[in-house]
């Protein structure tokens, strides 16, 4: 999902999923914050940034391996994941959450 463009600014993004997630997964927005709720048994290569806000993850029941993580960036391989998700806006914060 991309949302925005250079002629309009996008919007926040929302996703929330039981099924858990193994394969590609791109999430940006040129303008909002993406909120994510994931199953503890995805598995990804996840790279979630945030230009202008914060990157915030509950790991908890994951594991994460590979693990940088700044203010306004965070990213780890999560369950020996090999599918790359990317999570990202320009202002906004990113929130990601795995759910048991």
């Amino acid at each position: 999902v991309q949302n925005g463009s250079p002629l309009a600014t996008g919007g926040p993004i929302t996703l929330d999923t039981d099924i858990p997630l193994d394969a590609p997964l791109l999430l940006r927005t040129s303008g909002g914050p993406i909120d994510v709720v994931l199953p503890v048994q995805s598995k990804l290569a996840l790279k979630a940034s945030s230009a202008e806000g914060s990157v915030i993850v509950n790991a908890m029941g994951v594991k994460p391996t590979g693990l940088a993580a700044t203010k306004p960036s965070w990213q780890a391989t999560v369950n020996a994941g090999q599918s790359e998700g990317t999570i990202a806006t320009e202002s906004g914060d990113v929130s990601i959450r795995f759910r048991q």
